[in-house]
């Protein structure tokens, strides 16, 4: 029996709820999530390379006959260790060492024959690997994302069962396939997550490139023809009001923002519902924008909807609207799973997405913006559009900037508003590239912002330690940057949240209040620590990437990233984005806990570029076509194997994609992958 791909991945033998629930972490909940979830890397087994030429530093495999193994205590780490020792054809030697894997001795007789993949290093005059995966056939492994309950092992075996069980029915036009010379759907699958040889890797991801780029231009099509049929809501303020709220800012507008302020009001005034873009940089003022278009709304006798990620900014959100707001006489409420104030009669409501979720009515809705970090699409416009007698305008926010040229390939059929300017008392940040061991330099310049009563953000990957051990369990499949720390770095320290706060507590106590901020805090704990933040009773924050987005602490100065190279540039400038927010000069840290030439080079850029679309023009060269994973940065499409660069590509499929639409209406407006959508940039 072969099962539909939307039947749920419970099915598959040996997925328990906690499989289940692991999987759903990943966003994985039917067959076709899984069939999408795509390797990260490849490890290609089938080629052993000889122990005596084995690249020192590099990933490599080795066929080898275990001669002897044994099992004693690590001296150096204090926990059981494995050791064996290998030949290969040639009879060269290799030690090979695991660590809390005690278990794999009932494995790895004497005389038995293996595949060892991992990193080949010198030690003490031996060649050696640590913590080399095993295999008994020579093929191209596949590696996956893995978390808590689910390894890339057992990833493998899930779709082992889902490619031979699942219909992998073709998604595409048949005439289409085999005009572009596209290998079918079940194809690409199979090549995907269970290639021969790399070629075959290739050509999938080609027709899995084609087909998400296809579809995204076929969802953006169909979302404009039914924006063309929809009448929108005038909103026919007189200009005073606009020249009234725009001249009682405590600021002056740069000119993007008058420029965007001024196009939204047209958008809104011409009787078409508005969906436009406003492309930013961090700080540049994109909620002030939004702010003054819902006062226009609000004197027109309308509401206004801002849909942001987080509780934190929703209240933040509502203090600092309602501050530059309530001089007009516009009502701000709240609206988020945990809090409803103030929603009787409010003029804008700040909200998370319970106000999508839950059942709610707003007559008077006219405008609604959106945060990128949102997936908002055809389903959740349609929930508005539910709660309004037309269909409300929509401002859509990117979280940091798309450069120019892949806004306009992607959305250049959309109004589209830059702002690349930010208010003119700000300084940019300076930004600084901290080699291990040279620490001092940061500590010095927090003592002195300090002095001057500045604030300090200090940034980590991990929450604690246990953390790391969770994502997969000591039979976990090691990731190939996991084995390269272990190579270069052996034991070294970690940065996590909770550590560091206990340390800089007792080696620094002259750094005042120093808090913990994180994900698995509940929101009133969040709240509470940002609050005291906020009012500067918290010295030093020591945060994850809780604080990414949209967090805004005018005193902080100072922006220290621990492991560094753990983070994309976008999110690295996020952070950044955090400090330089007032007149006061600001100051960033990059604290990579590597330093290997493709490290410091990809950090540079930071150091070189403090505007986020010179930054952004450069992560996407950095990454180039053909890497795997998702979007580089919020507000972008959630192309899992097209390269962003490829601009030809995109408009080349682009074209297609419309003359397909324009031949086959119907056929794709009613196609199911005309919704399905993870994320297509919220504009579809």
């Amino acid at each position: 029996m072969n099962y539909p791909v939307n039947e749920s991945v419970r099915i598959i033998p040996g997925v328990g709820e906690v499989a289940q629930s692991a999987l759903e972490r990943l966003g994985i909940t039917s067959m076709k999530d899984l069939l999408n979830w795509f390797p990260r890397a490849y490890l290609d087994a089938s080629r052993p390379q000889p122990i005596r030429s084995l690249p020192y530093g590099q990933l490599a495999a080795v066929h080898g006959t275990v001669d002897q193994v044994e099992t004693r205590r690590s001296r150096s780490r204090g926990v059981p260790m494995l050791e064996a020792v290998v030949r290969d054809e040639a009879g060269s030697v290799m030690r090979l060492r695991w660590f809390n894997q005690s278990f794999l001795k009932q494995k790895l007789k004497p005389g038995t024959k293996w595949i060892f993949i991992g990193v080949a290093n010198r030690f003490q005059g031996e060649t050696q690997m640590l913590s080399p995966l095993i295999e008994e056939v020579p093929r191209i492994l596949s590696v996956y994302g893995q978390t808590k309950g689910v390894t890339s092992k057992m990833m493998r075996g899930y779709l082992d069962w889902a490619l031979r069980r699942v219909d992998l029915a073709e998604s595409l036009p048949p005439a289409l396939v085999e005009r572009n010379g596209l290998l079918s759907k079940a194809e690409a699958w199979h090549g995907i997550h269970q290639p021969m040889k790399m070629a075959d890797v290739q050509s999938a991801r080609h027709r899995l490139a084609f087909e998400e780029v296809f579809w995204f231009f076929i969802r953006m099509a169909l979302g404009r023809e039914e924006r063309q049929q929809e009448g929108g809501i005038v909103i026919s303020a007189p200009l005073d009001v606009l020249r009234e709220a725009v001249a009682g800012l405590p600021f002056e507008l740069t000119a993007g923002q008058k420029r965007a302020i001024w196009d939204s009001v047209q958008d809104m005034r011409s009787g078409r519902p508005m969906t436009r873009l406003l492309n930013g940089d961090v700080g540049s003022g994109k909620t002030v924008v939004a702010a003054v278009l819902a006062a226009v709304v609000a004197k027109a006798g309308h509401q206004s909807v801002l849909l942001v990620p987080t509780e934190i900014l929703a209240k933040q959100h509502a203090q600092s609207i309602d501050a530059l707001l309530s001089r007009l006489g516009c009502r701000v409420a709240i609206w988020t799973a945990a809090q409803k104030d103030g929603l009787e009669g409010a003029d804008i409501i700040i909200g998370t997405q319970a106000v999508l979720q839950e059942a709610f009515s707003l007559p008077r809705l006219a405008f609604v913006v959106i945060d990128e970090q949102h997936r908002f699409g055809v389903r959740q416009r349609q929930v508005l559009r539910r709660q309004s007698t037309q269909a409300p305008h929509i401002l859509s926010m990117t979280a940091t900037p798309i450069p120019r040229t892949l806004a306009l390939a992607l959305y250049g059929d959309l109004q589209v508003s830059f702002l690349r300017d930010k208010p003119k008392d700000r300084l940019p940040v300076m930004t600084y590239l901290v080699r291990p061991g040279q620490k001092a330099v940061v500590h010095q310049r927090i003592v002195t912002e300090q002095a001057a009563g500045h604030q300090v953000f200090i940034i980590c990957p991990l929450i604690e330690e246990k953390e790391r051990k969770e994502a997969g369990g000591a039979s976990a499949e090691p990731a190939l940057f996991e084995i390269l720390d272990e190579v270069e770095q052996g034991n070294r320290e970690r940065k996590t949240v909770l550590r560091e706060v206990e340390r800089l507590r007792k080696e620094h106590p002259e750094y005042g209040v120093i808090e913990p901020i994180h994900g698995k805090m509940k929101a009133e704990e969040k709240r509470a620590v940002m609050d005291r933040m906020a009012k500067g009773e918290v010295q030093v924050l020591v945060a994850t990437s809780v604080i990414e987005v949209g967090v805004d602490v005018p005193g902080a100065t100072v922006m220290v990233i621990e492991g560094a190279e753990r983070f994309g540039l976008a999110q690295l400038h996020q952070f950044r984005g955090r400090v330089g927010r007032s007149s006061y000069q600001s100051y960033c840290f990059l604290c990579p806990t590597l330093m290997a030439p493709a490290i410091s080079g990809r950090l540079q850029v930071l150091v070189d570029h403090g505007s986020g679309f010179e930054v952004a023009e450069a992560d996407l060269a950095l990454r180039g076509p053909g890497e795997l994973g998702g979007s580089i940065q919020s507000g972008l499409p959630d192309f899992r194997m097209a390269s962003l660069t490829d601009l030809s590509f995109l408009q080349e499929v682009k074209e297609k994609a419309e003359a397909a639409l324009s031949e086959h209406f119907e056929f794709f407006k009613n196609h199911p992958e005309a919704t399905y959508s993870k994320n297509t940039g919220g504009l579809e």
